[in-house]
């Protein structure tokens, strides 16, 4: 339902995400025709979803995290929840929120932050995930939370498919904790048309090839 890709880099401390249209019109790779690129997920998993966003953008992808929806609200929990400040007024399942006020979010009110675009489109809803996933990590990061990490990890075992071993998770969190303190969003901008009655985002090629080049910078900056 939402794809992002991120970067850590600790040259320079500092994380980016960066959010593809789950609409988005691309070839998918293994699949051999155009589609949504969500849907290549479903047609071969994480491989052909790994496969198809690294030919798109021309990057490569050394981990994968696909998580479900309800590992978002156990996560949030498992970290105490976290603290936003919405950016629009709206209501959603139970919860109302206000433009401008600050608000501490547990897991089931982030996630129902996360799932409005009815208001204000999908890319807007593409940015609250995001803002959401940058509070979850700035939360991860803290040292006040390193007593959580069973607890995350707990939730991460039943929500959470990845190609990362244990140590390797380790290792990310020991050595990369820096550029987690500072976290930069981005998303590719495109256009909605109809073709054949199903909808689609088209991204211009000079936008592709916008955030292409911003991560392959982040990847092999010499910062």
């Amino acid at each position: 339902d939402s794809i992002m890709i991120m970067t850590l880099n600790p040259k320079n401390s500092r994380t980016t995400l960066t959010s593809i249209p789950r609409d988005t019109l691309v070839p998918i790779v293994g699949y051999g025709i155009n589609d949504k690129i969500n849907h290549a997920y479903s047609f071969g998993g994480a491989a052909m979803s790994i496969n198809t966003v690294q030919s798109f953008l021309d990057i490569p992808i050394d981990y994968y995290v696909a998580v479900n929806m309800a590992g978002i609200q156990q996560m949030v929990d498992a970290v105490g929840g976290i603290d936003l400040t919405p950016t629009a007024t709206f209501t959603q399942g139970a919860y109302t929120f206000y433009e401008g006020t600050p608000t501490h979010m547990d897991g089931a009110m982030a996630l129902e932050y996360s799932r409005m675009r009815k208001l204000d489109g999908d890319y807007a809803r593409q940015n609250r995930q995001r803002e959401v996933l940058t509070a979850l990590i700035d939360e991860l990061a803290s040292i006040e939370n390193v007593m959580n990490y069973q607890s995350v990890l707990r939730t991460m075992e039943l929500n959470v498919l990845t190609n990362m071993t244990f140590d390797e998770m380790i290792e990310v969190s020991l050595h990369y904790r820096d550029a987690a303190r500072t976290v930069d969003n981005d998303q590719l901008n495109g256009e909605g048309t109809m073709i054949d009655g199903v909808y689609y985002e088209i991204i211009p090629e000079e936008e592709i090839q916008r955030v292409s080049d911003a991560i392959n910078s982040e990847l092999f900056t010499d910062e």
